[in-house]
């Protein structure tokens, strides 16, 4: 009875412990600890790159197999950032994501992990990954008061297609979402017409509709902090989707708060039809063959 009892309460630690696991929208995953991204300077953005995925991911019709991390909470793929702003995704200028694009700082608090290795998302296996890790980051200038800690994981689909691929936005904390020098004080908007709240989102660089999304509550003052009306750590993804041809990207809602999830797939297999010709050769050689196998067995039986 006792060995009973002890194998249930261990059983019920277990389960309490999955649940505490699943509770945080960050996963941890060593690999994205491996690098740490030089400090932020004040008022200014720091950078590493090119740095190579692990795999090929094919971005609305783009394929990339390297990416710039930068302290600007964005992952770039043509060129690293050059300003610590909040500028709207539609007029980016090149491809990035951006879990959190803002005036990061981290030299007062925090850090910014990254690194490439697998991670195992809805693919029945692990898979190759990179991913970053903000951990705990100030905004500028120099401020430590309120943190932010949050995550994005680029996860390989080629169990699908070579080329699809998965990215994760993950949340554990948004206590802040305006810089100072994006006009904000104390870590928020101040009435300022200059100020700029945080965006999170993605673009492939073109501008084009369909091929660019920021989550509810861009731009708009307060609203992704915690307790705001679009929380990132308390929401859950809506649903969104766009295409470029027939590369699409959909916004996955799998059920964690905190968690956002864009399946980016490229064009299916499609089978190519064969001209009428093609057929018609075929159609008799089959004919000639069906007709030289009766040939042989009526020999064989004389």
């Amino acid at each position: 009875m006792k060995s009973l009892y002890s194998s249930l309460l261990a059983a019920g630690v277990f389960a309490l412990g999955a649940s505490v696991l699943h509770a945080s929208a960050v996963v941890n995953v060593p690999a994205f600890a491996a690098n740490t991204l030089a400090t932020t300077p004040a008022d200014g953005t720091e950078s590493a790159g090119p740095l190579s995925l692990g795999f090929t991911a094919n971005f609305l019709g783009t394929d990339y197999s390297s990416v710039y991390v930068n302290s600007d909470g964005t992952e770039t793929f043509s060129a690293p950032t050059s300003a610590s702003s909040s500028g709207v995704l539609s007029g980016a200028i090149q491809a990035e994501f951006a879990p959190f694009l803002a005036g990061i700082d981290t030299s007062a608090s925090g850090t910014i992990t990254y690194g490439a290795g697998s991670y195992k998302g809805l693919a029945a296996t692990a898979q190759a990954a990179f991913g970053v890790d903000y951990n705990n980051v100030g905004y500028d200038d120099g401020e430590s008061n309120k943190t932010n800690t949050f995550q994005v994981i680029l996860e390989s689909r080629a169990d699908i297609a070579a080329g699809d691929f998965d990215v994760y936005f993950n949340y554990n904390q948004v206590q802040w979402d305006t810089s100072d020098s994006a006009g904000g004080t104390n870590g928020v908007f101040d009435g300022n017409s200059l100020s700029q709240a945080a965006r999170a989102g993605f673009t492939d660089g073109s501008g084009n509709a369909g091929e660019y999304y920021e989550l509810p509550g861009s731009g708009v003052n307060s609203a992704l902090l915690d307790g705001g009306p679009d929380s990132l750590v308390a929401g859950t993804a809506p649903s969104a989707n766009g295409a470029n041809g027939a590369n699409t990207w959909t916004l996955v809602n799998d059920g964690t708060a905190g968690s956002y999830l864009f399946e980016f797939r490229g064009p299916s297999a499609t089978v190519v039809p064969l001209p009428p010709a093609i057929w018609s050769g075929l159609a008799m050689f089959g004919l000639l063959g069906a007709g030289a196998l009766v040939a042989s067995r009526r020999r064989a039986r004389a």
